[in-house]
């Protein structure tokens, strides 16, 4: 929203306007911090009930930690750590070996080394599609088997289901051609196919329910691909007239109450799976996500007052500062704008998530249960080029290890 970026993007624009500029300051953006971060814990308490206790939903990071913790006070779990300790010392030896390996055919600049390599090929590349050679999601492959008869995998698919207009988009057209269609549009009016505000405020509730349930469900951060529909919902209702900070507010209002809510979710898997006082767990929630609305302004204020940040030759340049203002800019414009196939890839891949729900329901958590092969590994076709090979070799690791040695593998 400020004026930096403004100008980074530059008057002649199309739909940059100067009068959309929010510069930022401590006062409003303490009082932002703490308004949206606590509606957002407030609106999940009603949903615990349903969502841990009635449907049993794995919550994968929650249940991890509260398995940890169980471990340091039972018997059992003290005998099961000790042998997970051998795994765990193995591993980091060889992640420490193999990065200090990467290290030595690093270089200067963002393509270089092991990091980059065109493991499929340079076409593939191109297209985002290789392999990092990073451990990182290795390790969510070995994970997925175990909870695939579970929620966790359907939660994922609502997720990747709502994200497709973003990938609809880059798959559609290229981000360079993209850009270059923004430009063409400088010495035409603008399409105002504006959304009624009935349907951003329904869409924007819709989905910040079903964002609070599905993002504790998965492991990557798609609180980002709902802070866009919010922001597209909100720029395409209120058009050039200040929709380029209406939806950028609305972005940032849609991931401040779906990041809170998210962890508060997980902290009551915990607090069930350790036998704590869930009062107690919100009330520790409440307090952090307090500090947090006070620290996290004053660190910003200080880099801000310290340094120019956004600037492309700064040290601190801020690339998603000029994005997503771009995608506000692109939002006003309506559907119109969206790419060709857009609006459908959504729309196809929404409906296809209930199916895969509805399905789940009348059975598809018993089939899977006698599948000779786990369901995890056909998983990373359907999420795109970013860890779908890293995951997938998980997958493999772990399916040939249960072969090897069930029980070993279990543990």
């Amino acid at each position: 929203m400020d004026k930096r970026t403004y100008n980074l993007i530059g008057p002649d624009y199309p739909g940059n306007r100067a009068e959309d500029v929010k510069d930022p300051s401590l006062g409003w953006m303490t009082a932002f911090a703490f308004v949206v971060s606590i509606v957002g814990i407030m609106a999940l308490v009603p949903l615990r009930k349903v969502m841990i206790i009635e449907y049993k939903l794995t919550y994968p990071s929650g249940t991890a930690t509260a398995v940890l913790i169980n471990s340091f006070h039972t018997t059992e779990g003290a005998e099961t750590a000790q042998k997970q300790v051998g795994s765990l010392g193995k591993a980091f030896a060889l992640r420490f070996l193999w990065s200090f390996f990467k290290w030595f055919f690093s270089g200067i600049g963002d393509s270089c080394g092991f990091d980059n390599f065109p493991t499929l090929g340079l076409k593939a590349y191109a297209n985002t599609f290789y392999f990092d050679f990073s451990t990182t999601y290795v390790g969510v492959g070995m994970i997925c088997p175990h909870i695939v008869n579970c929620s966790v995998l359907f939660g994922a698919m609502i997720s990747w289901g709502i994200m497709w207009p973003i990938i609809g988009s880059q798959a559609a057209v290229p981000a360079d051609d993209e850009l270059a269609i923004i430009r063409e549009k400088q010495n035409r009016i603008f399409l105002q196919d504006h959304i009624p505000l009935w349907f951003a405020a329904s869409g924007y509730a819709v989905l910040s329910v079903i964002s609070m349930i599905a993002i504790p469900q998965i492991f990557t951060p798609v609180r980002w691909t709902y802070g866009k529909l919010g922001l597209f919902m909100f720029a395409a209702w209120v058009g050039s007239n200040g929709g380029v900070i209406a939806g950028l507010a609305a972005c940032g209002v849609m991931m401040s109450i779906v990041s809170t809510a998210a962890d508060l979710m997980q902290d009551f898997k915990i607090g069930l799976l350790t036998v704590s006082s869930p009062r107690s767990m919100f009330v520790s929630q409440l307090l952090g996500t307090c500090m947090g609305c006070v620290l996290a302004p004053l660190t910003f204020w200080m880099f801000w007052s310290a340094f120019n940040i956004g600037l492309p030759d700064g040290e601190y340049k801020a690339p998603y500062a000029v994005i997503f203002r771009q995608m506000a800019i692109l939002g006003v414009e309506g559907l119109s704008a969206l790419p060709k196939y857009c609006l459908g890839f959504c729309c196809a891949f929404f409906v296809l998530a209930l199916l895969i729900n509805l399905f789940r329901d009348f059975g598809l958590k018993q089939i899977c249960q006698y599948l000779p092969i786990p369901m995890a590994m056909g998983i990373p076709f359907y999420i795109g080029a970013y860890f779908a090979i890293d995951m997938f070799i998980g997958t493999a690791i772990l399916y040939v290890w249960e072969r090897l040695n069930r029980k070993e593998a279990d543990v």
